[in-house]
């Protein structure tokens, strides 16, 4: 199965998964982590990605998982993710939000979106671009005209950090970033070369690199290509995230 459709299938049973608490009376909690585990394994079971798990500390990417996209020419990009659930605004309300997109790890004197940011920025050979994958229930993606997965460049939750400390209301707000987000599919179905309408959020990161910046390294890339897969490659002092699929394209 390829990339495009495993991402396909995730977005629609994504709705299904978080609309299970619903069915229970929110008797039952379903966690960002429970799909992330489920995303992961999908993309494995169905060989459309080399998957490698560590159980490293996020608090040092701010991230959950990071998928190269390889393609068989030109520049590799990492997509480092963070991913947060919709979720009802409060038991009355019939408002979403994400209710943890301004985390703040205990000990920590930055934001995690800070932490995810600052991880990309750090010199890496080849462009990493800082994400928010979003999932929604049915009811959820129904009202806020969404799909299942949506993907948001950390950037747009970045920017709003003033407005955070400033304690202004309404952050959290699904709708509040609906416009900006592109659906998780995009990621694997128009290509990686970060020109397409739905990725232009992309381009923030990808803009600085050419394909020349690729030629510079001077090791095999199917030598980096494993190391990183196997967290042999960490860069700096971060190491890698709970997870990395590598998809060639």
């Amino acid at each position: 199965m390829t990339p495009c459709k495993v991402a396909l299938r995730l977005e629609d049973f994504c709705k299904i998964f978080f609309d299970l608490e619903r069915s229970s009376n929110h008797k039952w909690r379903v966690l960002e982590t429970s799909f992330t585990d489920v995303l992961i394994a999908a993309f494995r079971a169905s060989g459309a990605a080399q998957v490698n798990v560590d159980a490293s500390i996020e608090k040092k990417t701010g991230a959950d998982f990071e998928v190269m996209l390889s393609p068989s020419s030109g520049l590799p990009l990492v997509f480092i993710i963070q991913a947060k659930r919709a979720a009802p605004s409060s038991k009355k309300s019939t408002k979403w939000s994400y209710r943890e997109l301004f985390h703040k790890p205990k000990k920590s004197s930055k934001f995690q979106v800070e932490t995810l940011v600052d991880y990309c920025a750090f010199p890496h050979p080849f462009p990493h671009i800082p994400l928010y994958a979003f999932y929604h229930s049915q009811t959820a993606a129904s009202t806020i005209s969404s799909e299942g997965i949506t993907c948001l460049h950390a950037s747009d939750v970045h920017s709003e950090l003033p407005n955070k400390l400033a304690r202004k209301r309404g952050l959290h707000l699904c709708s509040r970033y609906a416009a900006r987000t592109f659906p998780f599919h995009d990621l694997f179905c128009s290509g990686c070369t970060g020109t397409t309408t739905a990725l232009n959020a992309i381009k923030r990161s990808y803009s600085q690199w050419d394909n020349a910046d690729w030629e510079k390294i001077t090791y095999e890339r199917e030598e980096y290509e494993n190391g990183w897969l196997s967290f042999d490659q960490k860069w700096g002092e971060a190491p890698a995230t709970n997870a990395r699929l590598l998809i060639k394209t």
